[in-house]
């Protein structure tokens, strides 16, 4: 039987000398808002966008525009306008960002600078999704596209109401599509002080002369997989996703003369040395560790007594009277109300079963106590030279609060109700005192923690940073302004008073349940309450985080 001989097609090929070069968008943004929105600051984002212009210039672009921290409005006007410059294009194009993002129903939102991104809900009117310029691509446009997105790719924003998918990523055009991505779907990517490894194996790559698009990109995902596998809990995966027509090669065989691909340095290791395993300690014996935000390290426990009264006994300061800092505290009475009848941090009014000793988490203090608590600890330890001049405590932001928590459904995992070890909440101890006779769905189940009223700190299981107590026990004040909207959707509808945040300015954020709660609303991860600065309560408490930079 003789066979037919097979016929390999030829894949067309296409240099970059050929084509031509055409517009150039290039974006960063570093100027996020800690208090307005759930972002931080990312300072390497200057590097990035010089390492990406100098290798555009190289390849021979001229056509450049460069966005340095646009508003929303901004950044629309300039992708219309580089859109426009595509169409009927037979020249090469390329945009850049590089920044924070989020993966919201399908749509890569690139968030503009100082957003008020706070809840998913938010994204459609503040942020902007990376599929707007892809939009531009039509039929007209003859020439390769080239997207080159440097953010995460994952969702930590609470519910809100969700933003709608109008479009798809990638269609099939004349010249082709190419998007290269940082991080795969629900990843995340890292940034440090002297911009991201993968921006910084991409700005060499592209120069590597001879390659197809395709090929290099491989190199670029496994110069950033070598990086950030050092490190399991940051693994990055590059991803691609092209569409090209035919064999594209940016820099011929003989030519621009390419850097060395170097190891991509990291960032300057922070001034505070700590670890899971060797936590940082300060003079008071509170430990500090790593956990999900780089250059801040979170207490591994809340703010104790003990530690509340040396700052009293050094400061003279006044934590119980009503004044600019406070008003009288919140205590459990009679009939198991709340009362402002004399409670302090001091003496919360606990029963005589569940007093309170000096490792116990210190409570009945407002958001003003914990920030005077905060600078004070800052100045002493400044002074000292145990923490240098750039670093500083103070309370963690909601997104802080957020990522140290974890991924889980609930502080402690994604099953409910909580287990005995998993955390201090409204069991069968806490039912003495002013609620004795009352009973919680807890209660009458049997559950058993331990603890009346607060347990000492670090007495349950810690979370996968070390933290204890992220859930349970006492609330926790944050540095972020309350918004309805922080909240999912379903717990606005089950527990009403949620809604009511004045504006977005009245309220501090509390996150984490404690020993008098046990709805499963309240005990969520994402669940947040606004509470007046001044207010102080028996089940309310603070943690601190120290700040490097």
């Amino acid at each position: 039987l003789l066979l037919a001989p097979v016929v390999v097609a030829q894949i067309p090929s296409r240099t970059l000398l050929e084509v031509g070069c055409g517009p150039v968008l290039l974006i960063g943004v570093k100027d996020y808002d800690r208090v307005g929105s759930a972002f931080d600051p990312l300072p390497g984002i200057s590097e990035d966008l010089k390492r990406m212009e100098a290798t555009v210039r190289t390849l021979g672009f001229t056509d450049i525009t460069v966005l340095k921290d646009p508003s929303r409005e901004v950044m629309l006007k300039a992708m219309n306008a580089f859109g426009k410059k595509l169409s009927n294009s037979e020249k090469t194009s390329l945009f850049y960002y590089s920044g924070h993002g989020v993966l919201q129903d399908k749509l890569n939102y690139l968030i503009p600078a100082k957003a008020q991104v706070m809840a998913r809900g938010h994204l459609k009117n503040y942020a902007v999704p990376f599929e707007h310029v892809t939009g531009f691509v039509g039929q007209q446009t003859k020439g390769p596209c080239l997207f080159f997105i440097d953010a995460c790719r994952n969702n930590t924003l609470p519910a809100g109401n969700k933003a709608s998918s109008d479009g798809s990523l990638l269609v099939q055009r004349k010249g082709g599509v190419f998007v290269g991505f940082a991080t795969g779907e629900g990843q995340t990517s890292q940034a440090s002080l002297t911009g991201s490894p993968y921006t910084e194996s991409l700005s060499k790559r592209l120069l590597l002369p001879g390659a197809s698009l395709d090929d290099l990109y491989f190199s670029v995902i496994a110069d950033v997989e070598k990086v950030t596998n050092e490190d399991p809990e940051y693994f990055q995966p590059p991803e691609k996703v092209s569409g090209l027509r035919y064999r594209f090669t940016l820099v011929s065989g003989a030519g621009v003369p390419v850097p060395p691909v170097r190891p991509i340095p990291a960032a300057p290791a922070p001034q505070i040395a700590a670890t899971k395993e060797k936590p940082f300690s300060n003079f008071l014996g509170m430990k500090f560790v790593p956990a999900g935000t780089p250059g801040v390290f979170f207490s591994v426990w809340e703010a104790r007594v003990g530690d509340f009264r040396k700052f009293v006994t050094e400061t003279d300061y006044d934590a119980i009277e009503s004044s600019t800092n406070g008003a009288p505290s919140f205590t459990l009475e009679e009939g198991g109300k709340w009362k402002q009848a004399g409670g302090s941090w001091k003496d919360p009014r606990f029963p005589a079963s569940a007093k309170q000793n000096d490792e116990h988490p210190v409570v009945c203090v407002s958001y003003l106590d914990a920030e005077s608590f905060c600078a004070w600890l800052t100045k002493k330890e400044r002074a000292s030279g145990r923490i240098p001049a750039n670093a500083s405590y103070r309370l963690p932001t909601d997104g802080e609060w957020s990522r140290a928590c974890g991924l889980g459904k609930y502080p402690w995992g994604n099953t409910f109700p909580p287990k005995r070890n998993e955390g201090n909440y409204s069991g069968k101890e806490t039912m003495i005192g002013s609620l004795k006779g009352f009973e919680t769905e807890f209660s009458k189940a049997g559950r058993a923690d331990g603890a009346g009223r607060t347990s000492a700190v670090g007495m349950y299981g810690a979370n996968r940073y070390g933290l204890h107590d992220m859930g349970g026990n006492v609330f926790e004040w944050c540095g972020t302004w309350y918004r309805a909207s922080l909240n999912e959707a379903d717990a606005l509808e089950k527990l009403p008073f949620l809604k009511n945040d004045q504006g977005g300015e009245t309220y501090r954020v509390v996150r984490g349940g404690s020993w008098y709660n046990f709805a499963e609303v309240i005990l969520r991860s994402s669940y947040r309450y606004g509470y007046a600065p001044r207010n102080r309560n028996g089940s309310g408490g603070f943690r601190c985080v120290l700040s490097v930079g």
